[in-house]
């Protein structure tokens, strides 16, 4: 994640409607910048710069850009708003490992499962190497059925190893740090 502390932020508003916020390195003006452009009237904000692009909505005309940046402490709150975004999720296979485990309940003591200890961890292993961290999972049929045994709902349960990604934490982060030096 990028280090904001010498960061410098210039404001403006415009019409009292368009809100505009730039995050630069004061040596290095237009390199790793952030540009948050928020418009009041739908609680639109669309960002962009060195850390990519992205558009959060929140539907309302009652926010103001210092209001978003308060909302912003709330990394899963403000992820969730995200509507389009080139880089909202990394995927962790490390991570995915873990969930995986937790959800076959390959570490609970309580054995009290339809599959057997030894079923769920091939199961596991299945999964693993079905796990594309572009895509997702590509099971074939049988896999998914052995999955449909253990968990009728899964597509709605299965882990798949997301983590929110450094560049929604920077944009997070460029806003406190705002409110911050304001």
């Amino acid at each position: 994640m990028e280090n904001f502390n010498n960061r410098v932020f210039e404001y403006r508003c415009f019409n009292n409607e368009i809100e505009y916020l730039i995050c630069k390195d004061p040596n290095y003006e237009w390199v790793n910048c952030i540009k948050y452009l928020f418009d009041r009237s739908d609680s639109t904000l669309s960002i962009s710069g060195d850390f990519g692009c992205a558009v959060f909505c929140w539907y309302s005309s009652h926010n103001t850009l210092r209001d978003i940046a308060k909302y912003s402490k709330s990394l899963a709150y403000f992820a969730s708003k995200a509507r389009a975004a080139e880089k909202l999720w990394d995927y962790d296979y490390g991570l995915l490992d873990e969930q995986l485990n937790d959800y076959l309940g390959l570490s609970d003591e309580n054995d009290d499962y339809y599959l057997s200890k030894s079923e769920r961890q091939e199961l596991k292993e299945s999964l693993l190497e079905s796990w594309n961290e572009r895509g997702g999972y590509y099971m074939s049929s049988d896999l998914e059925g052995k999955l449909t045994d253990f968990d009728p709902d899964y597509w709605e349960n299965l882990p798949d190893g997301k983590v929110i990604s450094d560049w929604i934490k920077d944009y997070a982060y460029g806003l406190q740090k705002w409110l911050e030096q304001d």
